[in-house]
């Protein structure tokens, strides 16, 4: 059921990042880690914002959604030519942040907070697969990154800004 982890998750950071007990997310590791290894297709943006607040407890933990999501019957549709991969650092980051993915021409980014309303957009070139972008205006918080091309999204993924 998409949505149903949503309170949890949003519950778990207002209880602690989005006060400046960032620390404090390690005494919901068995939660979080529970919502961010479901299928991001099939339960939604929680799975992203867990995934973005376990990162503060092991940054190195990695999700195979396509092994998660074809188990539940949900498969990505791939597009010859366009890598859908990309990494973000440093994530939390106090404001700059370095994008790194091979980006199709006409690339836009796109930075939503956490109610899905666009914070930030920029192009990126398609020349460079490293992209430094300036998030420092933005407040606190938990946002959703997109990468589209032509109005096809080709990734996404969240930014934690914690100045």
């Amino acid at each position: 059921m998409a949505g149903a982890n949503v309170n949890p998750v949003k519950d778990i950071y207002y209880s602690t990042v989005a006060i400046g007990n960032g620390d404090d997310v390690a005494g919901y590791e068995t939660t979080l880690l529970s919502i961010a290894q479901l299928c991001p297709l099939s339960d939604g943006p929680a799975v992203y914002h867990a995934r973005a607040l376990y990162s503060l407890i092991d940054p190195d933990q990695d999700y195979d959604d396509d092994i998660t999501c074809v188990q539940n019957g949900y498969y990505f549709r791939m597009q010859q030519g366009i890598n859908r991969k990309s990494s973000v650092f440093p994530n939390p980051t106090s404001g700059e942040v370095t994008i790194v993915c091979l980006a199709p021409e006409n690339t836009l980014l796109e930075i939503l907070d956490i109610c899905g309303k666009v914070c930030f957009q920029s192009k990126l070139n398609s020349n460079s697969d490293s992209h430094v972008i300036n998030l420092s205006r933005l407040e606190n918080g938990m946002y959703t990154y997109r990468l589209m091309s032509q109005d096809v999204l080709f990734d996404m993924g969240k930014i934690i800004i914690n100045k």
